[in-house]
């Protein structure tokens, strides 16, 4: 559920700085939340996944937020076969502990 968040402000931040034009702002804001409402699985946070997001608070040089999303994933039921969970995220920290947990990751940024 956090992700929606974490996504907007990152849309907004680039709109604010000029990394992206008004109208690219917009245009990446009502395709997220397309995307959010349609295929997102939103999970709140549940008391394991924040005991598990302060465990690696402690062995993780994390942000908070980044802390309950990796949490999150890393205590999803496995996928079913033949799929698997691919984290998401622009910031290279973050997917370097992520990778290091044994997931898969993406930054949308280096997409072709």
């Amino acid at each position: 559920m956090l992700s929606g968040v974490e996504v907007l402000a990152a849309i907004m931040r680039k709109g604010r700085t000029g990394e992206a034009s008004p109208r690219e702002r917009d245009k990446a804001l009502e395709a997220f939340r397309r995307e959010f409402a349609t295929s997102y699985a939103l999970i709140p946070p549940e008391p394991r996944v924040i005991h598990k997001a302060m465990d690696l608070l402690l062995a993780h040089p994390l942000r908070a937020y980044d802390a309950v999303q990796l949490a999150t994933a890393l205590t999803l039921p496995p996928p079913p076969r033949g799929s698997k969970l691919t984290f998401v995220s622009a910031d290279e920290e973050l997917l370097t502990v992520t990778r290091k947990l044994g997931l898969s990751v993406e930054n949308p940024n280096l997409r072709p």
